[in-house]
């Protein structure tokens, strides 16, 4: 089982991949908070480029088997977690993509009522699955929040990104954007209402442009250090 499960949330481009690859190379920092036999692991999410095509060029035709698809690699990674002993890293989490972009393509009506029905029921069959009784080996203890509250920061980012067939629309980022603040600010009582143990929030102004601003990098990391030392201090996991 896990030891402790950090979680890093954010809208497209807000900087969840550089973060992660900044404490992929840095895993020396974590070292204290693992004992014999354990180790840092770091999980991208897994996005199928031929769904994610598909999903920009038809929303109402592709947005339930592209959101299924995600939900199914957020979920599996959580057991990943549950296998593996000392920390681990993801980027996105089953709620946080659950009722942020797959929430907009329901609101959107790109999702029927019977498809987001069973994405819900996909979901909780997934926690069920992975054992809430046992939460504390698999589920996420800390949410790293990068949060861009300027959506042309978001819009410039993801125009040098360049990811084949993805064409993201302002007003897109910015409906994730306010459904993103959302899930934060009632993040304990969204977690309760699954059965699940609320995870302490770390907010940072992920505005700044740190992909090259490695300071700025060892700060967010120093910061969630300090977290995860506090939580484990106060006997947390």
């Amino acid at each position: 089982m896990a030891r402790f499960v950090v979680l890093i949330e954010g809208n497209i481009c807000a900087g969840k991949t550089t973060l992660v690859k900044y404490i992929q190379d840095h895993l020396d920092l974590f070292q204290e908070f693992l004992g014999p036999g354990e180790e840092v692991k770091t999980i991208v999410e897994f996005i199928d480029h031929s769904w994610l095509k598909l999903f920009y060029k038809d929303r109402k035709k592709y947005s339930s088997w592209f959101e299924k698809s995600c939900l199914i690699g957020r979920i599996g990674r959580h057991f990943v977690a549950k296998d593996h002993k000392g920390l681990v890293f993801f980027d996105r989490g089953i709620l946080g993509g659950a009722l942020t972009f797959c929430k907009n393509s329901f609101d959107e009506g790109f999702l029927r009522y019977d498809q987001w029905g069973e994405y819900l029921q996909m979901l909780r069959s997934g926690l069920d699955d992975l054992d809430r009784s046992q939460q504390d080996q698999w589920l996420e203890q800390l949410i790293v929040y990068l949060q861009v509250k300027d959506i042309d920061t978001l819009v410039r980012r993801s125009k040098v990104r360049n990811t084949e067939g993805e064409v993201i629309p302002a007003e897109y980022l910015q409906r994730i954007n306010g459904l993103y603040e959302h899930f934060i600010s009632n993040v304990d009582s969204i977690y309760r209402e699954y059965g699940l143990n609320a995870p302490e929030v770390l907010n940072i102004d992920a505005s700044v442009e740190f992909l090259n601003e490695e300071a700025y990098l060892k700060y967010i990391v120093d910061s969630i250090i300090q977290r995860i030392r506090g939580r484990i201090k106060n006997g947390n996991r």
